[in-house]
């Protein structure tokens, strides 16, 4: 008697699901006047994430604390000083609440407001710096394990370094030149010394400064790199995986952001644009899609004078230093400032946007889909005939698509009595995993014995030049 098995390869996978769509739920939360900069902390030691915005045009700050489900409290407001253009988040007297350091554009100093940890903050004390501090980021940067501040400083071309005491205070500030109207800093370990480095986006000048740290709070020379026209912030992020720190710039003239891919010398490659939308002023790195590739959001300020009140837009990365084409979402009027975190805890992370004109932060919840793996799968031949005492074999290609490099598992069902099936993985060159001298060019399956096998495919920010402002309100 002749025993024949037939193993369609078709009938046993799933047809891939289509790509992700991103998509988000919004609402806009009351803050103070001129909202200009956004960021995320915990400042009731509740693990819920709360927001914190600088309205320049208020003096004074906006705590709102979140609620863990998406929405926030009515924003508690706190002084600092004369036109305030940023806020970070940090620990500055080791009690491990959340402080705040906010620079004061006209009064060329920074407030620094220590959290009683209940969700707010008594008056701040402030520490000098240049002549019309843009921004300001946070740092070890002399290895004492207290952090530091660096600040831009757009009239006298240079950033600012304030080593902490870690009793909320800070040592008088050190100056570095970084060029002309420099408007963003940020930290990184760019040539993988083990100490942090500054990049500095100069709005002036169209290019990025590299200030190598020395390690004791201070940096070498500044090293330029090209940007895009008006440069306005700089983020840090591994957008091609290859363990070196890039740069991504957002370019407020030039409506596009500037990847720039690190060497891990602390230089960098030619700048590759991607475009965003009109008068992009500020960007946040993170993995929107929850895809394991990190993403860009950027937020777009517009131009008033056509009608354009801005919006927000997100670049899905493809894991290997490109992007894919914006994909736009609604917020307020004119934003200035994104951020990233999980609003409502459920493990997909959210935007929160500062709203210059219309004096709100909008909250983005993350109502996307889980994401899915793109990839298409053929078989030749797509079906195979064994009698009794036989084996047949087909080849199974996996063909990845949108930057894919997940793992597929081949399995078979449905297979008469007696009769098994085996899949061997074969490099792309042709050679199995464990074994030399075949042929096959992609993973096979035997009808033989049983196995089933993961195989991983290879494969105040006025809108610049536009209204007569620089960004931040500096009139030109």
């Amino acid at each position: 008697m002749v025993v024949a098995a037939t193993l369609v390869f078709w009938s046993l996978f799933p047809t891939p699901a289509p790509a992700q769509t991103l998509s988000f739920a919004k609402r806009d939360f009351p803050v103070g006047s001129d909202s200009i900069t956004v960021a995320v902390g915990d400042f009731n030691g509740d693990g819920v994430p709360d927001l914190v915005v600088a309205n320049e045009g208020s003096n004074n700050v906006a705590v709102l604390l979140g609620n863990g489900d998406g929405t926030f409290r009515a924003a508690q407001f706190f002084p600092v000083g004369i036109n305030p253009v940023w806020v970070v988040v940090g620990g500055f007297n080791g009690n491990r609440v959340q402080d705040l350091a906010v620079p004061n554009i006209n009064a060329n100093n920074i407030s620094v407001l220590l959290g009683n940890g209940d969700g707010t903050f008594p008056a701040g004390r402030t520490f000098a710096v240049g002549s019309l501090p843009t921004s300001v980021t946070v740092g070890d940067f002399n290895g004492d394990g207290k952090l530091d501040l660096a600040a831009a400083n757009w009239n006298s071309g240079d950033v600012s370094v304030l080593l902490g005491n870690g009793d909320g205070t800070f040592q008088p500030a050190r100056t570095f030149p970084s060029g002309t109207n420099p408007i963003s800093p940020a930290v990184g370990d760019f040539n993988r010394d083990g100490l942090p480095d500054l990049a500095v986006a100069n709005y002036g000048n169209n290019n990025i400064s590299v200030l190598l740290g020395n390690g004791d709070g201070t940096f070498r020379p500044a090293v330029y790199f090209p940007a895009g026209t008006l440069p306005s912030f700089v983020a840090v992020g591994q957008f091609n995986a290859d363990g070196i720190l890039d740069l991504a710039v957002t370019n407020a003239w030039s409506n596009d952001v500037s990847v720039l891919l690190g060497n891990g010398d602390g230089t960098f490659q030619a700048p590759r644009s991607f475009a965003v939308g009109s008068s992009p002023l500020s960007a946040a790195v993170a993995d929107i899609n929850g895809d394991g590739r990190l993403d860009l959001a950027v937020a777009n300020y517009g131009n008033p004078s056509v009608g354009d009140l801005g919006n927000v837009v997100v670049l899905l990365g493809n894991g290997d230093g490109t992007f894919q084409p914006a994909l736009p979402f609604t917020v307020g009027t004119n934003p200035e400032s994104v951020v990233v975190g999980d609003f409502n805890r459920d493990g997909k992370l959210d935007l929160a946007v500062a709203n210059f004109h219309s004096n709100s932060v909008s909250v983005l919840i993350n109502t996307s889909g889980a994401p899915a793996p793109t990839y298409t799968l053929s078989a030749s031949p797509s079906s195979v005939t064994v009698t009794q005492g036989s084996t047949g074999t087909s080849t199974i290609t996996v063909s990845p698509q949108n930057g894919f490099t997940g793992g597929v598992t081949l399995s078979a069902s449905g297979l008469p009595s007696g009769v098994t099936a085996a899949f061997e993985h074969a490099d792309a060159d042709g050679q199995p995993h464990g074994y030399h001298g075949h042929g096959h060019r992609h993973p096979h399956g035997h009808l033989g014995h049983p196995a089933a096998e993961d195989h991983h495919a290879q494969p105040h920010r006025e809108c610049p030049g536009r209204a007569g402002l620089h960004p931040l309100g500096l009139a030109e």
